[in-house]
């Protein structure tokens, strides 16, 4: 028998948020009486009508989702004008951050922390060595422009978060586009982490994904839109990019319920509204 390759030494992550049941037994009180502030999600009900997607849903459990989920892929392409062929729908925007790092598989990855702790979770699987560049407190947890992009033709990758979790900043859009264009100048590869820009549409480059060969966007269904319990996110970049990471994912990353529910809200521009 073939042996199993070793599991790399692995960073030890801060526990995530919104872990109720944990937190529950921890502290002995129910679930609803905890008033949780630690998942960064959207506080609002969501719509009415996601009641009777989810109902159909239901009825249709039987069925196979969509394997590729073509018709979300279409609706979000048509959302951010980039053609379908650009995005590829998945379990969640960790799950495709996964599938990115197992296709780049990059040597080192250049961080500005503190960040999402999965991206030194996700380079360690990989064997990469991480570069981090501080965000500091006193600072107000600014980004440190300028020695990023000194150190940017070191990395194969640089990860962003856009904007920051958990510090909050934001870098503004000429700026982030001058890194990207930096990048692309150094040969490496940058993944845009939006999964709060819903928030601030106007700091996006999601609808540039398609265009700058060297950029993935990278977002989420469950921050902005409160879909955490049903996993849903999606990603946009280069054509042959996402082709490549659509074989790594294999068919029906995405779920019925997940597809359908993704798609209704993307639509609903009054939620988004009143969110914002």
């Amino acid at each position: 028998m073939k042996k199993i390759a070793p599991i790399p030494e692995l960073p030890v992550l801060a526990e995530h948020g919104g872990d109720l049941e944990a937190f529950s037994a921890r502290t002995d009180k129910a679930i609803s009486e905890i008033l949780d502030f630690s998942s960064n999600t959207n506080p609002f009900e969501l719509p009415g009508f996601c009641r009777d997607i989810w109902a159909e849903a239901l009825r249709d459990l039987g069925r196979y989702p969509e394997p590729y989920s073509d018709g979300l892929r279409q609706k979000i392409g048509k959302h951010f004008e980039v053609p379908r062929e650009s995005v590829l729908a998945g379990n969640g925007s960790l799950a495709l951050l996964q599938i990115a790092m197992r296709l780049l598989k990059p040597g080192r990855v250049l961080l500005a922390e503190p960040g999402f702790g999965e991206y030194r979770r996700l380079a360690a699987i990989e064997g990469a060595r991480i570069m981090n560049l501080s965000q500091r407190p006193e600072d107000a947890f600014s980004f440190p422009e300028d020695d990023f992009k000194k150190q940017m033709g070191r990395a194969d990758l640089a990860i962003l978060s856009q904007p920051n979790s958990p510090a909050g900043s934001a870098i503004e859009r000429p700026v982030l586009e001058s890194l990207v264009e930096c990048a692309g100048r150094c040969g490496t590869f940058v993944i845009l982490d939006e999964a709060f820009c819903d928030w601030a549409p106007e700091l996006s480059l999601a609808s540039r994904a398609g265009t700058l060969q060297n950029l993935l966007v990278v977002r989420s269904f469950t921050k902005f839109f409160p879909l955490a319990g049903i996993r849903s996110g999606y990603a946009l970049g280069p054509k042959a990019v996402i082709a490549a990471m659509e074989k790594l994912q294999g068919p029906w990353a995405c779920n019925l319920a997940a597809q359908r529910l993704s798609a209704a809200l993307l639509e609903d521009f009054a939620f988004q509204a009143k969110s914002r």
